[in-house]
């Protein structure tokens, strides 16, 4: 795993505002090829597909493949960024575990910010 000195030294410009980041490159092609494998062998996919027009299925596969990139890029950029602005006291082990969301939203919305990112992931997890 890198560390916060090694993350930033393949950042263009040693910043953490930048598209050009080499972890960011293998994070990025590590998750196409696993949700693409998550699409063929997930039997709800097959079934959504056979079970809609042609006409309305390509929208709606568009519109959830938005929203699938979307969404959780939105929130992490949004969260992490503001966590670091905020400088709140999240350790590197509590940021590898993927407790800045929540961290976040407690400190920006109080102990319902947490339980909303808690019933979020709940959500989440079981609608697949």
């Amino acid at each position: 795993l890198p560390t916060s000195e090694t993350t930033l030294d393949t950042n263009r410009g040693f910043s953490y505002l930048t598209m050009y980041s080499l972890n960011g490159l293998f994070f990025g092609l590590t998750n196409i090829v696993g949700n693409f494998g998550t699409v063929f062998v997930d039997q709800s996919y097959w079934q959504s597909a056979i079970a809609a027009t042609p006409t309305a299925s390509w929208k709606g596969y568009l519109l959830g493949g938005l929203a699938w990139f979307s969404i959780p890029f939105t929130l992490a950029t949004s969260l992490g960024l503001a966590a670091n602005a905020l400088s709140l006291p999240v350790t590197e082990d509590e940021a590898g575990r993927g407790l800045v969301p929540p961290a976040t939203a407690q400190h920006l919305m109080g102990s319902g910010g947490a339980v909303l990112i808690l019933l979020m992931l709940f959500m989440a997890v079981t609608s697949t």
